[in-house]
């Protein structure tokens, strides 16, 4: 079982819409843009996209997050339904809900509803599991690294394996001594070379690799974009991987589809470099539908998993 803790939301898609609007209190040619398509809801959030999609992949998993009673939250179980992952407890409060204008080169702009906080504790009342993930958001700061640096201990003393992906949210509410105390309870890091790099010396991915290395996560996974993917484990030389470039619609979820194919694999006992060539194909599915997890799923053989097994 793979248990997932992270925030869920809808992502309300209006694509095509113009770099710049008028604001005004009336109604005028500037302020109003008449689309040309309707706007999209997604399945956005770290913890809901990586549970969806590691759920269509066939794994047993359960998820931590906060997702309301309302119109929103519904969409978000009945995704989740399809996708057989279980939640951990009831939904309550509201749904976190990001409005994302993309213009027609794919630059974004969002209003973001942000919802209620992850209680990350709460992932210790979940039975057993094989690996637990975590990954930051937009409400995070000091007090919820402390907290996960508690979560992670706990988990490796159960012999949990642990993934985490820190995302840019940390950065500048965290100490570096803070950040680093917590990567060293990690079995696979994983994050965006600007992200990871915010806490360390080196800029060279494969430096900033074997430096990560150095502080005691047993894998290290660096996500470029459309430069590839630097890997690294304990006493192996770090490798860099290249992606095929792919006509963006939008990066919208990429990352978290991405860190799904990377749980997936390594749950199956795959390598680091098989994990990370399925999370490539995972995200590059994402990127070129532009629906993020759902339209990475969709893409598939069949529509939906069962796929990647060793």
């Amino acid at each position: 079982m793979i248990l997932v803790a992270g925030n869920s939301v809808v992502d309300l898609l209006h694509k095509g819409v113009p770099g710049q609007m008028d604001a005004v209190d009336s109604w005028s040619k500037g302020n109003v843009h008449f689309a040309d398509r309707p706007p999209e809801a997604v399945l956005g959030g770290n913890g809901a996209s990586v549970a969806f999609v590691l759920g269509h992949l066939g794994n047993e998993v359960v998820l931590n997050s906060r997702i309301g009673e309302d119109v929103f939250g519904n969409l978000i179980q009945n995704w989740l339904r399809d996708a057989g992952v279980h939640l951990l407890h009831a939904p309550g409060d509201d749904t976190s809900v990001n409005t994302i204008l993309l213009d027609d080169n794919g630059a974004r702009r969002s209003i973001y509803y942000s919802g209620q906080k992850v209680e990350w504790e709460l992932s210790l009342q979940a039975e057993s599991a094989n690996w637990f993930y975590a990954s930051g958001y937009g409400q995070v700061d000091r007090t919820d690294l402390a907290c996960l640096e508690s979560v992670f201990r706990a988990f490796q003393s159960r012999g949990v394996s642990v993934m985490f992906d820190p995302g840019p949210w940390f950065e500048g509410c965290v100490e570096k001594s803070e950040m680093i105390r917590t990567w060293a309870l990690v079995d696979c890091l994983a994050g965006t070379k600007h992200e990871l790099e915010a806490f360390c010396s080196e800029r060279n991915p494969l430096a900033l690799t074997e430096e990560l290395l150095s502080l005691g996560p047993d894998r290290i996974v660096i996500k470029q974009g459309g430069d590839g993917v630097t890997i690294g484990e304990q006493r192996t030389p770090p490798v860099t991987l290249e992606t095929s470039k792919v006509n963006a619609e939008n990066t919208v979820g990429a990352g978290d589809v991405f860190n799904a194919g990377i749980l997936h694999r390594l749950n199956q006992k795959s390598s680091l470099a098989e994990a990370a060539g399925t999370a490539m194909d995972l995200a590059a599915r994402a990127v070129k539908s532009g629906r993020g997890a759902l339209g990475a799923i969709a893409s598939l053989p069949g529509g939906k998993g069962p796929v990647y097994q060793t």
